[in-house]
């Protein structure tokens, strides 16, 4: 199972490599602030943690300061999530809804458009899904190296977006529902301070300048202005059908209301708590002020294992397939849209340019 995987992960990391070059889009504003941080370390930066700022030095200094040297860890750490989405979906249930699991994480929208830029959702998602599969390990064995580990994850993972601070308290719903006596021991508590030391220097950074960051978070929500805005709220619902595909979002939805299921599988129970409520504050948030389409893109690695686990056990091989086709096609049009346009004698432009504000910077 592992080498098929492998191989359609190479496969597709292969063609967003080259179609990126044959695009040659040049650095969006927020990667190339990203960029300007990368060449002084600090702690902090005017609006995300430090770890982006960081993982962009890394890459720069192993191959250079171009458009693909700089976005080259968004795209290995999405086949990364994928690979332990896959890892996920083995732990709890068998090989085959691994190699789907897989499959089904590489092929999101939201997967073959975030690989092509580099943004804070390439580190979170996938110390996200590591720390997942590093909480079900703990739940398994209880040993400390495996709470330690998980802490670490949890810590890094805050240190990309602030928003990882929802894994801690799904994580605590899923104990608190499941495992409860384990809430009577040292373990899971520890856990929880040691990740949270990681924010520490982070925090400190921010008293030294006016907590920017964390007022910039608080500002992006736009909670202090006038309430209840429905067409936002149709947005941000809309739009998740194409973050995770039109087919393969309704099959999460059945997954989600089969209730039977998850009440009596703490399996479906566990990645239902890691997905939906997190889909539900940000579909609240939507309605409330306003939240970007990609904001709620932790909840889709327990979600397409939750989607896929469903299609697996009712046997919708066919469904599946044309959720991942669906998926696939999407992506192509995406990738390629600068060559099928003008095929079809559709003239690029603002308006017919989803990578319009990108062309033109090296010329400036």
């Amino acid at each position: 199972m592992m080498n098929r995987l492998a191989a359609i992960f190479a496969a597709l990391l292969a063609w967003r490599f080259f179609a990126a070059q044959d695009a040659g889009l040049g650095l969006s504003v927020d990667e190339a602030q990203y960029f300007l941080w990368s060449l002084e370390p600090a702690w902090g930066y005017f609006s995300k943690p430090p770890l982006i700022a960081w993982a962009i030095a890394a890459s720069t200094a192993v191959c250079g300061e171009s458009e693909h040297c700089i976005r080259l860890p968004a795209l290995l750490l999405f086949a990364a999530t994928a690979w332990v989405s896959a890892a996920i979906a083995r732990r709890l249930f068998d090989a085959r809804t691994a190699l789907w699991s897989g499959v089904a994480f590489a092929t999101l929208f939201l997967t073959s458009f975030y690989s092509w830029f580099m943004t804070t959702d390439s580190l979170l998602l996938f110390l996200w899904a590591s720390s997942l599969l590093l909480f079900l390990r703990a739940l398994e064995t209880d040993r400390w190296r495996d709470w330690l580990a998980l802490s670490a994850a949890v810590g890094l993972g805050l240190l990309a977006k602030y928003s990882m601070g929802l894994f801690l308290l799904c994580a605590l719903a899923v104990l608190w529902i499941d495992h409860r006596p384990r809430l009577a021991g040292p373990k899971p508590w520890i856990a929880v301070l040691l990740a949270l030391t990681f924010l520490l220097p982070n925090l400190a950074w921010n008293l030294d300048h006016q907590f920017a960051t964390l007022r910039h978070t608080a500002e992006i929500s736009q909670l202090d202005r006038k309430l209840f805005h429905p067409d936002s709220f149709l947005y941000f619902a809309a739009a998740q059908f194409v973050v995770m595909g039109p087919l393969l979002l309704p099959a999460l939805i059945r997954a989600a209301v089969d209730r039977r299921a998850w009440r009596s599988d703490p399996r479906q129970r566990l990645l239902a708590i890691f997905s939906v409520p997190v889909l539900g504050l940000f579909l609240l948030l939507s309605l409330l002020s306003r939240a970007n389409a990609n904001w709620a893109a932790p909840a889709y690695v327990a979600a397409t294992v939750l989607a896929v686990s469903w299609l697996a056990r009712e046997n919708r091989r066919r469904w599946f397939a044309a959720a991942v086709a669906v998926n696939l096609i999407m992506a192509a049009t995406l990738y390629h849209w600068h060559r099928i346009a003008p095929a079809a004698g559709i003239e690029l432009g603002r308006r017919t340019d989803p990578f319009d504000k990108l062309h033109g910077w090296n010329a400036a």
